[in-house]
């Protein structure tokens, strides 16, 4: 099941969510050129949008699975100017954001850009251009920096796996939760109590 927290404002022609997407405050879908039969939004699965989006779907915007968009960030798919004819760059264009795509705080989509699968947008950039599949892009204009992801040896991830764990120890017992470190089918595990309920956490 999908959330949708409160100030959600949706007005556009058709909207399609999939399992497990979370919008959080104030996210905002339409605006300019909602009235269009191509104001139209596709999300896909376990998808989270943060507060103060803005989603303008004057034309088609697609976010694929897994993605993550922060705060303050704007989607836009058409702008208004100068003329076009007098050499102006406005556009009226979808965006396509691909698969686990990471979008940071306070960004600015312009329209027509596709963001490939796996990109990782820093945070206070505007892409003008698209991005490849698996890379970061930071600035104004938006650059392509590096891979947005590297490889790191068996030993460096088990080391970061335990990091993790403890990590999420430490928040669980934070909230008062009763917490219980055990090994469970060979792989560590947490037991939380809570409200009577047990549940294991299984690190496999």
């Amino acid at each position: 099941m999908s959330q949708f927290r409160q100030g959600f404002d949706c007005d556009c022609q058709c909207i399609k969510v999939g399992s497990e997407a979370f919008f959080a405050r104030d996210v905002i879908v339409g605006r300019g050129g909602n009235r269009e039969p191509t104001a139209n939004l596709v999300v896909g699965d376990r998808v989270f949008v943060g507060e103060r989006v803005l989603l303008n779907t004057g034309m088609p915007i697609t976010i694929g699975d897994g993605c993550f968009i922060g705060q303050f960030t704007s989607v836009m798919t058409h702008n208004i100017g100068y003329s076009y004819l007098d050499g102006y760059d406005n556009a009226f264009a979808p965006i396509e954001i691909g698969r686990d795509v990471q979008v940071g705080v306070s960004c600015f989509l312009y329209p027509g850009i596709a963001l490939g699968g796996g990109s990782v947008i820093s945070s206070n950039s505007s892409v003008v251009s698209s991005i490849p599949d698996g890379k970061m892009a930071a600035g104004v204009p938006a650059k392509v920096l590096k891979d947005a992801r590297r490889d790191i040896s068996p030993m460096k991830k088990n080391r970061r796996f335990d990091e993790l764990r403890k990590r999420l120890l430490t928040q669980l017992s934070a909230r008062a939760l009763h917490v219980e470190e055990l090994e469970m089918e060979g792989h560590p595990c947490l037991k939380v109590e809570y409200q009577g309920t047990y549940w294991s956490i299984i690190f496999a």
